[in-house]
Formats: C-alpha cells, sequence, structure tokens
C-alpha cells in the first residue's frame, strides 16, 4: 500500500481513522526513531535520557529516541558522539504504515 496507493482510508470499528497519502498518515504517528545499542556501562553518559531501554545481554542495551523530523534525529546521533558512548549498532526509522495502523486504532485517533 505504502509504495502503490495514492490515498489510504484506516478503518477502526467501521469508522474512518484517518484517510490520507502514505507520507500524510505516517506524520500523524511521528516523525523518526532513532535506535542504538550501547554499552550498559556507559549509559550513565547520555546526556538526553532515551525514551525506552531495552536490555540486549547482560552488557549492551538497546535505546530509542523520538525526533521530530531528519535534522533532530541526525543531532540525536551526534549527541552519542559527544556523549563518547561506544555505539554498536546504528538506526534511524521512519515510521510504517504498520506503526500508523496501531497508533491510529490503538489510540483511537480520529479525523
Amino acid at each position: 500500500a505504502d509504495r502503490l496507493a495514492d490515498e489510504i482510508v484506516v478503518l477502526d470499528h467501521g469508522q474512518v481513522a484517518a484517510q490520507g497519502t502514505p507520507n500524510d498518515l505516517k506524520h500523524l504517528v511521528g516523525g523518526k526513531v532513532v535506535t542504538a545499542t550501547v554499552p550498559v556501562a556507559q549509559l550513565l553518559r547520555l546526556s538526553h535520557r532515551p525514551d525506552e531501554i531495552r536490555p540486549v545481554t547482560a552488557v549492551t542495551s538497546r535505546i530509542s529516541y523520538s525526533a521530530d523530523d531528519s535534522d533532530s534525529a541526525a543531532a540525536l546521533v551526534a549527541r552519542l558522539t559527544t556523549d563518547e558512548v561506544a555505539v554498536d549498532d546504528l538506526e534511524i526509522a521512519s515510521p510504517t504504515l504498520d506503526d500508523v495502523f496501531y497508533h491510529l486504532t490503538l489510540q483511537g485517533a480520529r479525523s
């Protein structure tokens, strides 16, 4: 649907929850998500508290930040460097249409 549809209608219990282009709908969820795998021992070095911290192993954790746009995501990545945190893995992702569906149906958002 993301590649082929010009416009999408999201239904929740038979009601229109949202309607628009794939990009318009993705903006309802938010901008970008920056996720990194870092050593647990370096979590205290972070100058900006992550939105989520999930253990991966006994010595590493996955941290996630929400960012409004690409520039904000880039600034978060730069901050990891400034904080001198060793990043083992890094991902910057945009919301998917699955994220839109879950956001709209679980949050009960209506347009």
